[in-house]
């Protein structure tokens, strides 16, 4: 499974592609859902500018916009902005692709540099042929997640959340949990606002605890983490692997014991525990555990993290 096409990816977003080639933007259409069937639904193309920029004003749920770059007219970047604002007005920001067909041109390039909720420049090619579909959605995605999480938390926030929480979660812990997260969510049915509240989840947490009055005016933040609360009646990772919690929490709780185990130097030790388990038949969650270990175990190592022994 891809994350970017898995069938809650795009959770609560619907997907628009416009252009004015005649059929490619079905020819698109058709290729991200033979890519994606789960995902089918949400996805509309049109190739009349009035047809679509109604369709997104009266259904206000479509977030990313697959544009075609005009090769006259009005510049792409600004008819982006009027497709967006039937999404926006909902107060959440809204993405665009800007597609080409030939090759990238410098009219696309200024409306890369005027829009910047244009996240990505590429090829119709890279999404109409089927051996390039799941990649070039699953970039895209990633790209959109970025976007939202720059969007809602902009880096000098970020620098500052993470200073302030530094008392209780180190940097090290933030970049290895930031890690081992990525790593396990690979084959797992997640959405895009449960990635952004699995990364921030230790960092409110954290501020929660010795900063509380920090979170007062990013109560977005602490809404979208609420998502991730780590369980703290699980002790390790075979009790949150099993556990009744939704996955986006088991999750959370598993990441949270091995950054513990990390710092305790007991790391090794605990992922050893769910070797035992891995088995024909278990849980998804407990295979993919199983499946990261030695990923796990580099990211420890990594001269980034300074403090990470494991034990032998």
């Amino acid at each position: 499974m891809v994350l970017g096409i898995n069938e809650r990816a795009w959770s609560g977003i619907n997907i628009m592609v416009f252009g004015k080639t005649p059929l490619l933007p079905m020819k698109i259409e058709q290729a991200m859902a033979a890519a994606s069937p789960s995902n089918e639904v949400r996805i509309d193309s049109f190739e009349d500018y009035n047809q679509a920029y109604d369709f997104t004003k009266n259904q206000k749920n479509v977030g990313l916009i697959f544009i075609q770059e005009n090769s006259d007219g009005p510049l792409s970047a600004d008819t982006f902005k009027q497709l967006a604002i039937g999404y926006e007005s909902k107060g959440w920001p809204c993405f665009g692709v800007l597609v080409h067909e030939n090759s990238k041109s410098m009219m696309g390039y200024l409306s890369m540099q005027k829009n910047k909720n244009l996240i990505s420049y590429i090829s119709s090619n890279d999404l109409t042929s089927p051996e390039k579909t799941f990649a070039t959605l699953n970039d895209v995605w990633i790209n959109f997640v970025d976007a939202i999480e720059s969007n809602i938390i902009p880096q000098k926030l970020q620098e500052t959340l993470l200073c302030l929480a530094s008392p209780i979660l180190s940097n090290d812990s933030f970049i290895f949990r930031t890690r081992v997260t990525t790593t396990l969510i690979q084959n797992l049915n997640i959405s895009w606002l449960e990635m952004l509240a699995l990364k921030w989840q230790p960092v409110v947490q954290a501020l929660g605890e010795v900063n509380p009055d920090a979170l007062k005016p990013n109560t977005a933040l602490t809404q979208i983490t609420s998502l991730a609360t780590v369980d703290k009646a699980s002790q390790n990772i075979l009790s949150a692997a099993k556990s009744k919690i939704g996955l986006v929490n088991r999750i959370s709780t598993i990441v949270n014991i091995l950054d513990e185990s990390r710092i305790k130097n007991t790391l090794e030790i605990e992922l050893s525990s769910v070797e035992i388990e891995n088995r024909p038949g278990a849980a998804a969650l407990i295979k993919q555990i199983g499946k990261c270990k030695e990923g796990i175990l580099q990211f420890a190592f990594d001269p980034q993290i300074k403090s990470i022994r494991t034990v032998s």
